[in-house]
């Protein structure tokens, strides 16, 4: 949390779960401030996405609420 947030980091995700990705597209870029910055990212979002033959569900979008005494339920 000591980290400054750096404004030319980011990732944009050209997909969403379960879309069909031609190999010659790209799915997802990562942007960073120089090349060692850019190596890591890119790294984390290989290490983090998975890509598949087969079709994924997508997630629920809500996976659960918080009532006005902060107390949570799944609802998954």
């Amino acid at each position: 949390k000591d980290e400054a947030i750096d404004p030319a980091a980011g990732v944009r995700l050209h997909h969403k779960v379960g879309d069909k990705v031609r190999r010659s597209e790209p799915w997802a870029t990562v942007y960073a401030a120089d090349q060692a910055h850019l190596d890591a990212g890119s790294t984390l979002m290989r290490s983090a996405l998975r890509l598949s033959d087969s079709s994924a569900e997508p997630p629920a979008l809500i996976r659960g609420r918080v009532d006005e005494h902060n107390r949570e339920t799944r609802l998954t």
